[in-house]
């Protein structure tokens, strides 16, 4: 049962860091941390091995460390680069290139909009329309969120969690 809440808790902080980063342009700390954090309780519930463990551990180091690389080539900003990592602390090496594809597929559709936009110099007269297609930041925190529920199947917190869901039905 815990193992779902967590799963739960994974999936509505991706949502909720998806949502904020669209009408504020920023994903908060607390919601990378939150992720990371609770990460450990799943792994545990999900019956990880110590290897598998590891393995997850080091997959969410290579996307931290990409992520700071990305930050500090002005690519990403540091919201961006924490979400990852905290993702791909879930998914581990069984979904994280399915992530990484999925998050990088994501991140070209979130982007063709506002590419448009900028084209066509078009500036919304609402201020809260004129911040959701600001051009100038991308909202990758939507990307990053696609990318996660798409590698989902693959993470093996997650896919435990899955049965633990059918096993209750």
């Amino acid at each position: 049962m815990i193992i779902i809440i967590l799963a739960g808790v994974f999936a509505g902080l991706l949502v909720y860091g998806a949502i904020y980063d669209v009408l504020e342009r920023i994903i908060p700390n607390w919601v990378s941390i939150v992720i990371a954090l609770a990460f450990l309780p799943a792994a545990y519930f999900a019956h990880l091995t110590l290897h598998q463990f590891g393995w997850h551990l080091l997959v969410g180091f290579i996307a931290f460390i990409a992520g700071v690389v990305l930050f500090y080539l002005k690519a990403w900003g540091g919201g961006d680069a924490k979400l990852v990592a905290a993702t791909s602390l879930w998914m581990g090496v069984s979904g994280g290139m399915t992530f990484l594809a999925a998050f990088a597929i994501a991140g070209g559709i979130v982007a063709i909009p506002l590419i448009i936009v900028r084209r066509l110099k078009i500036e919304p007269k609402n201020e809260r329309l004129a911040k959701i297609f600001d051009v100038k930041k991308v909202p990758y925190g939507v990307a990053i969120a696609a990318g996660g529920f798409w590698a989902a199947p693959k993470s093996l917190i997650l896919i435990n969690a899955l049965n633990a869901i059918s096993v209750a039905n």
